[in-house]
């Protein structure tokens, strides 16, 4: 090659790199960032993102209007309008099994899919969508040091939930000092409260579809102590508010039937529970391994719960530093598949309670179908490059 080819093949192959790297990283065309991989999605406070995850999705056909402020622009000294939600935000196209949509269409709707469930069933038979930490939906794009970017792990609101057909959800309470019930995921405080977003809620949608039954593990975090509070536990007072509605709930030491558990709000503290649910991620390189659990879980389980047994939890969910719950679910584009597309590659038996971060109306569809008894069908991925043990905790 002569020496004025090789230097135009040079150049040219200098602007590739250049480009390439704009590409990936926005950072390099002098964009704010939020961390040191900007492959990474920020959240605005309605659900939206921006990085690699939102350009798959306008790729896909999504399409955002009014702007999508992200977390870069966020901190102590931000203005409310910095962080202002887009007037709307819609999804057309989605990646598969998820959606950061407010809303998935109304023909996905299905209120009340468990009418044609034999109510012979136990609870633990049939296969329940689910989501984790079900109450994360719009958090503040202005909270510090990014941590929106892990608290939140949902985009729809507890109702669109049920009407869409999740039917196990995953409560975080707080009892503050004021002995108020709000919600919560790790250390921040969620703009919720139990009594009008959760039990309401839950109370409604059961009254408006009694053939139905919600599932709802929870946790409790007291920050009040008993001694502040007149020797009064957390869980009194949790007993205090679901008192309100003394016929919405059910529990006890055996998983109930369909039939018994219709209309009602299943607490299933002293059923029984097996789960999976190693979530922290110490690597991009660990959701390979993450999946790997969600599988092996899933083909342990077999398919043909037994009648009695417990129930059995399966989490899609992780995070990790600089690794957000919503690169997890979704996977990065051109690089790794989320964990939220494994559930497409089990069918026939049941899938157990399944429970996702950024559900999609997908999912729960296929879900949903899972109600056979004949044991799981494995349709098995070609084997991905990039694994991990690397993972640890649950939470």
């Amino acid at each position: 090659m002569g020496g004025a080819a090789a230097a135009a093949a040079a150049a040219a192959a200098l602007v590739f790199l250049v480009l390439a790297v704009f590409a990936v990283n926005p950072a390099a065309s002098g964009a704010t960032t939020g961390g040191p991989d900007e492959n990474m999605p920020h959240y605005n406070n309605a659900g939206a993102q921006s990085g690699d995850a939102h350009r798959a999705a306008q790729d896909l056909g999504c399409g955002v209007t009014g702007g999508c402020a992200t977390l870069d622009t966020c901190g102590s000294d931000s203005s409310d309008a910095d962080c202002a939600a887009p007037d709307s935000y819609v999804c057309e196209h989605q990646l598969p099994g998820l959606s950061v949509c407010e809303s998935p269409p109304v023909a996905s709707m299905q209120p009340c899919w468990m009418s044609g469930l034999d109510g012979a069933l136990r609870l633990n038979q049939i296969s329940l969508p689910g989501t984790h930490d079900t109450m994360s939906k719009g958090i503040s794009a202005c909270l510090q040091e990014g941590q929106a970017n892990y608290v939140h792990t949902q985009a729809w609101s507890l109702r669109t939930m049920l009407d869409t057909g999740v039917r196990a959800i995953d409560v975080r309470i707080r009892r503050k000092s004021d002995l108020s019930l709000v919600l919560e995921h790790g250390i921040v405080e969620l703009p919720y409260g139990f009594d009008v977003d959760v039990r309401d809620v839950l109370a409604s949608f059961l009254t408006d579809n009694p053939t139905e039954t919600v599932v709802m593990f929870y946790q409790m975090n007291d920050l009040a102590g008993e001694d502040s509070s007149g020797g009064v536990t957390a869980e009194d007072t949790l007993q205090a508010s679901m008192s309100q509605y003394p016929d919405l709930w059910l529990d006890g030491a055996v998983v109930p039937t369909l039939e018994e558990a219709r209309g009602k709000a299943v607490l299933p503290t002293d059923m029984g529970q097996e789960e999976q649910n190693d979530f922290n991620l110490s690597s991009f390189e660990a959701v390979a391994t993450k999946k790997g659990l969600v599988r092996d879980f899933f083909l342990e389980g077999g398919g043909v719960p037994a009648d009695g047994g417990p129930f059995r939890l399966n989490y899609l969910s992780g995070t990790g530093t600089y690794v957000y719950p919503l690169t997890v679910a979704a996977g990065l584009k051109s690089v790794y598949q989320g964990t939220n597309e494994v559930v497409f590659e089990f069918s026939g038996g049941s899938l157990g309670v399944v429970m996702f971060d950024f559900v999609g109306e997908d999912a729960v569809a296929h879900v949903v179908a899972q109600q056979g008894t004949d044991g799981l069908s494995w349709d098995q991925p070609q084997e991905e490059s990039a694994t991990s043990p690397e993972i640890s905790g649950a939470t």
